[in-house]
């Protein structure tokens, strides 16, 4: 049946209708993107184009792809067009989808088998900071974060490693601590997420009858989100589109906000070289905002050379005019956001954007003060937590029963490529609760496991480890061992594994020793809700086992869990709200140095990034807006004046109402009044031009504003200001794990990097 295309503009239906060879649709926010690929999906569908299996699309996130999936059922069934029997539309994301096709091509790569785990960040950075000490490597500057960066922009870029000892040439050992993370990847059968793309991609190009495969497969194939992909994204797609060269990008330039994570927005400006002839389309419509909220997107965005130009509009009405919130300092400026909004649900969802999480601290205890519920979004990722990982090693350790492995001597299992328990898994679950095995035992059979290049679990297991212990083989390993033994026999008899896991963890004193914990009836919880997550996903896929769940756990993403609730107001990083949308928002924190987060060092890509982020921020509101700013922030470990952002000056006046202001540079404002404020209410003056970069190099002998330092915890960041301090200074440092910290060198070193 033919599907019903009235409901769509004529942009809409433009891309909708297009049929064969490379397509750019350039989709402004708000412009119902989602809605557009559903629809051309299922009209290839109706048309018979191509059958629901010959159809791939590629999304950045579970969500979008789950939205997406949903959207093309219901189409499919409304129109007549939903057949059982024709398969299913492959809607996933790049992770998912290389995920699939390693487990199912794992024996040509000749480095795993399929049956492999999933390593994330946190994960990788502790097998190197067991590869340093180990190897007695630790270096200066380099934390095991920093290592693990370099190695995902070589895994990402698709380059040989070896260039990392030209790239880095003050750090000799940095190819062979690469040699060995990857050597000890190998031998516990795990991936980190870098190598499910680079692998993924290796194994394409080297096998031509795998790629052929896909590409007489995948008739079609749509790419969500096309600003974000990276290197090897966009080589993995080359290779699926092959000659038939019918991909369908989405995407806007305007809201790629994630080059410091390696997205390449090359990618998206230079489709139409890449895929040479094609065709682009623009969708210009906006259905969420109102015209006064468009109008300054549009005017703040057209300041970057880095696009393709377009220029949102809507039908919807006028709406409230832009509010302009001008606070003594940040305590005031919650306040004031907080006077502003109109609580939900009254005023529907409301959401209180800023640059750095350190923000959110000012923010919370204003909410907590008047009573106010509200919700931190994405300031600690469930998966992430300390007794949720623990608890997940225990799964780790059963998924072995879903593969028997038989070698029974060394000789054997070095030799072949196993399912045994990794080592990290070992580790966590030997440790919680305590099993009376101590660093010294642990050592000796870490050592050993090296040697013979096996796993804790396998080494464990050998007379030949005893005999180098003696007499005294701690008995909490055996112990140990027996348990993880037991509960895979238990499951490779048939009892459901949900269960058998649910049983291990309440009966090993896992939750008796949480609740020991100051609070520890909140991580029991987390760990209840964890088990309970095992269950729904038994119940939902009853053919899977531990280790799909351990897979859809590993390829969660943080926006996946950005889920705020209507009820709740919304505290999140600029970040963090992309892919979401309020009926209200405030954001906070408008003021050079701090939105835009730049440095002298900064260049002009790094400027055009922030003023994207700001882009997207704006258009997360739907039907008010405010955009807030703070005379005076505390910084630097002190209270200190500030300038408004760059940002101000690039929107039209005449599109804000509320309070001017003029900032006299006098005390700080907890010995100042508000008197130092000149408000007006009708009219507001023309803000002061900001200089083109605010932050002059620190006139200290300290740290220089743009100088690269390490940091033990954080890693590497980028020095915004430093001030002296008793016993040395008080330094200000962005850090791209965890934003903007100032640190005291009495007490934490700063090593400068190259």
């Amino acid at each position: 049946m033919p599907i019903d295309l009235s409901s769509l503009n004529d942009k809409q239906k433009e891309a909708v209708l297009h049929d064969e060879g490379p397509l750019l649709v350039v989709a402004g926010a708000g412009s119902g993107k989602t809605r557009t690929v559903a629809f051309r999906i299922v009209r290839l569908i109706a048309e018979k184009k191509a059958k629901p299996y010959e159809i791939l699309a590629v999304t950045f996130t579970n969500k979008a792809a789950k939205e997406l999936k949903e959207r093309i059922t219901d189409l499919l069934y409304t129109t007549g067009n939903l057949n059982p029997n024709d398969g299913e539309v492959q809607a996933c994301t790049f992770h998912r989808f290389c995920v699939q096709l390693l487990r199912r091509y794992a024996d040509l790569s000749g480095k795993f088998n399929r049956f492999f785990q999933i390593y994330d960040r946190d994960d990788g950075e502790k097998i190197i900071k067991a590869i340093l000490k180990e190897k007695n490597w630790e270096k200066d500057g380099w934390t095991p974060g920093r290592y693990l960066s370099a190695f995902s922009d070589v895994k990402n870029e698709v380059s040989d490693p070896e260039t990392l000892s030209v790239r880095f040439p003050k750090n000799e050992e940095i190819f062979e601590v690469f040699t060995e993370y990857q050597k000890r990847l190998r031998k516990a059968n795990v991936l980190d997420l870098d190598d499910l793309l680079s692998e993924s991609y290796r194994l394409l190009a080297s096998h031509e009858q795998v790629r052929g495969y896909f590409q007489r497969l995948y008739k079609f194939i749509h790419v969500d989100e096309y600003q974000d992909t990276n290197r090897v994204q966009f080589l993995l797609l080359k290779l699926l589109v092959g000659n038939q060269r019918n991909v369908y990008a989405v995407g806007d330039t305007d809201q790629a906000i994630y080059g410091w994570r390696g997205a390449d927005i090359r990618n998206i400006l230079e489709f139409e070289k890449d895929f040479h002839p094609a065709h682009t389309i623009l969708l210009e419509q906006n259905y969420r905002s109102t015209p006064g909220i468009l109008r300054i997107a549009n005017e703040v965005i057209e300041h970057n050379r880095q696009r393709k130009p377009k220029n949102l509009w809507t039908k919807l009405g006028e709406g409230e005019r832009i509010r302009l919130l001008h606070s003594v300092d940040g305590r005031a400026e919650a306040e004031a956001a907080l006077e502003w909004l109109i609580m939900p649900p009254n005023g529907g969802s409301a959401a209180i954007l800023y640059r750095t999480n350190a923000q959110s601290r000012e923010m919370e205890e204003a909410c907590v003060k008047r009573g106010i519920r509200y919700t931190v979004v994405g300031a600690l990722r469930f998966y992430e937590r300390r007794e949720v990982k623990d608890a997940l090693a225990y799964f780790r350790l059963l998924s072995q029963a879903e593969t028997p492995v038989e070698p029974n001597n060394l000789t054997q299992l070095a030799a072949v490529t196993t399912n045994a328990p990794d080592d990290l898994a070992f580790e966590r679950a030997i440790g919680m609760p305590p099993r009376k095995v101590g660093k010294t035992s642990l050592d000796k059979l870490k050592e050993f496991a090296n040697t013979h290049n096996i796993t804790l679990y396998e080494c464990s297991q050998y007379d030949e480890l005893k005999q180098e212990f003696g007499g005294r083989w701690p008995k909490g390993l055996d112990t140990f061992i027996t348990e993880i033994n037991k509960r895979q026999t238990m499951i490779k008899d048939g009892i459901p594994a949900e269960k058998v896991i649910r049983q291990w963890i309440e009966q090993c004193g896992f939750i008796e020793h949480l609740k020991k914990e100051e609070d520890g009836d909140d991580r029991v919880g987390n760990v209840e809700e964890l088990l309970n997550s095992f269950d729904r996903f038994r119940s939902e896929f009853p053919e899977s086992g531990i280790t799909a769940f351990l897979e859809n756990v590993a390829l969660v993403s943080d926006i996946d869990i950005a889920d705020p609730k209507e009820n709740v107001l919304a505290l999140l990083t600029m970040h963090s709200a992309k892919g979401l949308e309020f009926d209200q928002v405030v954001v906070a924190g408008m003021e050079e140095g701090l939105f835009p987060l730049i440095n002298e060092d900064s260049d002009a890509h790094d400027m055009e990034e922030e003023r994207r982020l700001c882009y997207v921020a704006i258009t997360r509101a739907r039907k008010r807006l405010a955009l807030s700013h703070a005379a005076f922030r505390a910084r630097y470990g002190r209270t200190e004046p500030t300038s408004p952002s760059r940002f101000f000056n690039e929107i039209p006046i005449s599109e804000l109402e509320g309070d001017s202001f003029s900032i006299r540079k006098v005390a700080p404002p907890n010995t100042i009044s508000r008197s130092v404020f000149v408000k007006h209410s009708a009219s507001l003056p023309k803000l002061e031009k900001v200089p083109e970069i605010a932050n002059p190099k620190s006139s200290t002998n300290g740290y220089q504003s743009g100088q690269r330092v390490n940091h033990p915890s954080f890693g590497v960041g980028k020095v915004i200001n430093c001030v002296p301090s008793e016993g040395g200074y008080k330094v200000v440092v962005d850090f791209k794990t965890v934003g903007a910290k100032t640190i005291l060198t009495k007490y934490v070193a700063l090593t400068p990097v190259e």
